[in-house]
This record gives structure tokens, C-alpha cells and sequence, in this order.
């Protein structure tokens, strides 16, 4: 079993018209920032089979450059004969990622925006 510091690392474009994971780091800057707070980052590739006595945490990193998006993410699983899918957030709701582009900036220093 590994610890918390353990990570899959998995990134999702959120500008794709059908968004799926890619188990592979896209963002070198999200990957380094984990790695800074001491968090070991692999990708991982699906279908991704794991025992009943493991544990995973996943780092999901998702990203857009065009979009205010709402989203959810399903993992569909199997076991012994068993299917089901887990939905995060589970609570119903859902993550939000926006995209800067076209946003206005400003500074904490002058408290004007341009």
C-alpha cells in the first residue's frame, strides 16, 4: 500500500469535445509543483488494474484554454465479477476550471485593471 505522498498522475484538456485522461504528464509545471511539495508523480495509463489490498491516489491536473467548464470525472471498475462507476465529486456537484484567456489583469500592487 502506498503512502499519501504517492501519486497517478493524470491530465484531462478540457477543450477536447469528448474530454478524456491522458496518463501522461502534459503540464511539465504541474508535475514540478507536486513535486516540490515532496508528492511522488507517475503517470498512469488506463485500463489500470490494481488488487483489493492496493490503494491509489490520483493527481488530476485539467486544463483549458477556451472554456468556463463544469465537470465531473467517472471511474468505471470491475471486480470479481462486479461493475460499477464512481463519480468525483460525489457529492452531486461538480469541479471548475476557467480559462484565462481574454481575462483582465490586475495587481495587487496598483489597484487599477487593464
Amino acid at each position: 500500500m502506498r503512502g499519501p505522498e504517492y501519486y497517478r498522475y493524470v491530465d484531462i484538456d478540457l477543450d477536447q469535445p469528448r474530454p478524456s485522461v491522458i496518463g501522461r504528464p502534459v503540464d511539465p509545471k504541474a508535475v514540478e509543483l507536486a513535486r516540490s511539495k515532496g508528492w511522488r508523480v507517475d503517470p498512469v495509463a488506463f485500463p489500470y488494474e490494481i488488487t483489493s489490498t492496493d490503494s491509489e491516489t490520483f493527481l488530476l491536473h485539467a486544463a483549458t484554454t477556451s472554456c468556463d467548464c463544469r465537470w465531473t470525472v467517472h471511474f468505471t471498475w470491475s471486480s470479481g465479477g462486479r461493475t460499477g462507476t464512481l463519480t468525483v465529486p460525489s457529492d452531486g456537484g461538480s469541479f471548475r476550471v476557467v480559462s484565462g484567456a481574454g481575462a483582465r489583469r490586475c495587481s495587487l500592487v496598483e489597484p487599477a485593471c487593464g
